[in-house]
């Protein structure tokens, strides 16, 4: 008897719908799968047939195949052995049910029958809500995951026996989960407070320009002046994720198997701050089952990177494309996965191996020794930072200071939201969101100079050697300056200001 049953295979942070087919027939006693399986599909048969026989139920000495389509890329993972179970005793003839077609199962069995947890149900449940299924059957700890997605019905499952009483009984609606209602939080975010920074309002100001844009930034100073502290405290200025980039960000953890690190459905912007040891695959992402790295958790929130000398230079160049694209591509056995990377960057280092230059009551560090520091670090990398920002040491008068400080983080992300919201404006019939994200063509048209203006960044142009990118980057942070100002058009002030945020260009190319 031929039966079938529907799955989906999480490919990256997306999903396929596969169709899962048994046929059972008289013949040898066999059990075969085929459909291109790797290894922890291919050893859900014993799994099944294990949980089958648990359950109460006979598994018969017939020939039994079961085809998992299409078979033009590799299954992985162990999410399809609930869909196989079903299938297979649909065509034992144990149960019977017309709406197979409307159900998609996805679940690991233990061979007891229990049903186990598994990776990626967010995106299964959507891809399931695409085709057009009316139901989700997945493990009960996971099925919170897919309780966010409207317009299709979660059921959780304990175990085997389970799945076939609500097949039995029909009660798909009554054993559906309510659907959890999207909200956005700022509660974490708000926990730490920009006045909680002694001084350094120089620094916030770049690091409000730097999110408002969507910019890069780079902050240089001693150690405790308070670079990690602004860092950590970035996503407190940020606008509040939307629905869309909430279900983006938690694709990549649920795909992952990172819920449990989140707590559930992701409401807050991420941040991420990897230690300088991290492996190449550990930032980016990799591995022969390919993976999201440290710059996808980051997605739609901040990747921050301190001592940045001390990472390796080889893992810190591969940087360079996803900050570009906005996304990073693995391709494995034919079969290209994209994870998401878009991010706001931030590192933090010293000026030099002590920490104190130019300080030099307390640097005692060798014009040679600084430049071989400073060779540590990628020219053409630094070359996508838009802002740098020098942090000053700390003074004892700031500690102490009665003045009220307006650079709190709601007065910060007040503005952040005013300066976003001229932007969406701005770029309402384009593709972009962000001043960062302007192209050529958007800079002609958004970042018009006057004679004046031309005239001082020919001068520039030419001292500071800039490439074209770093051209384009003083413009693109001039038009977010001036979105600060509310100001339609670009002047001579907003890119001097953009200027001294690439003030180290010089320094650093005499060293390279």
């Amino acid at each position: 008897m031929f039966c079938k049953s529907y799955c989906a295979a999480v490919i990256g942070v997306d999903a396929r719908i596969v169709q899962i087919e048994a046929d059972v027939n008289d013949g040898m006693p066999i059990f075969q799968m085929v459909g291109y399986l790797n290894s922890e599909v291919r050893e859900a048969k014993e799994r099944v047939r294990s949980a089958i026989k648990n359950i109460g139920w006979g598994f018969p000495a017939k020939r039994v195949t079961v085809n998992i389509s299409p078979a033009d890329f590799k299954k992985e993972g162990t999410a399809y052995d609930l869909g196989i179970a079903v299938a297979l005793l649909c065509s034992f003839g144990r149960i019977q049910c017309d709406k197979l077609d409307q159900i998609l199962f996805a679940g690991e069995l233990s061979l007891n029958g229990k049903v186990n947890s598994i990776n990626g149900v967010l995106p299964i449940v959507l891809a399931a809500k695409e085709r057009g299924f009316k139901y989700c059957i997945v493990p009960a700890c996971n099925v919170n995951e897919g309780a966010i997605v409207s317009g299709i019905k979660t059921i959780g499952t304990d175990s085997l026996q389970e799945t076939v009483d609500i097949i039995e009984k029909e009660c798909f609606d009554e054993m559906a989960v309510p659907n959890e209602e999207w909200k956005s939080n700022y509660s974490a975010c708000m926990s730490k407070d920009f006045s909680d920074i002694s001084g350094q309002p120089m620094v916030k100001r770049a690091a409000m320009l730097a999110i408002a844009g969507g910019h890069n930034m780079l902050m240089i100073g001693p150690p405790g002046s308070g670079k990690t502290m602004i860092a950590e405290r970035l996503p407190g200025i940020m606008p509040g994720l939307t629905m869309k980039e909430s279900i983006e960000v938690s694709k990549i953890y649920s795909s992952s198997g990172k819920f449990t690190e989140t707590k559930g459905f992701v409401y807050e912007r991420p941040f991420r701050a990897p230690h300088h040891s991290i492996s190449p695959a550990g930032l980016i992402g990799g591995g022969i089952s390919p993976y999201p790295g440290e710059i996808s958790y980051a997605h739609r929130g901040v990747l921050f990177m301190d001592e940045l000398t001390e990472f390796k230079r080889d893992t810190v160049e591969l940087l360079r494309t996803p900050l570009e694209k906005k996304y990073i591509e693995h391709t494995r056995n034919n079969v290209t996965i994209r994870y998401p990377s878009d991010f706001v960057l931030v590192v933090a280092m010293n000026p030099c191996p002590c920490g104190y230059y130019p300080d030099k009551s307390k640097c005692s560090c060798t014009p040679l020794q600084i430049n071989r520091y400073l060779s540590k670090l990628s020219y053409p990398l630094l070359d996508r930072i838009d802002i740098v920002s020098q942090v000053q040491s700390v003074k004892y008068a700031s500690i102490n200071s009665q003045d009220k400080d307006i650079y709190t983080t709601s007065y910060i992300r007040e503005r952040v939201n005013a300066m976003r919201s001229i932007q969406n404006k701005r770029f309402n019939n384009d593709r972009i969101t962000l001043n960062s994200e302007m192209n050529l063509f958007h800079i002609k048209k958004y970042c018009v100079l006057d004679d004046e203006c031309k005239n001082f960044m020919e001068n520039v142009f030419e001292k500071l050697s800039l490439s074209v990118r770093g051209y384009n980057k003083i413009l693109k942070v001039a038009r977010t300056i001036a979105d600060s100002e509310e100001c339609d058009n670009i002047t001579i002030n907003h890119l001097k200001e953009a200027v001294i945020y690439r003030s180290f260009d010089r320094q650093i190319k005499e060293v390279m």
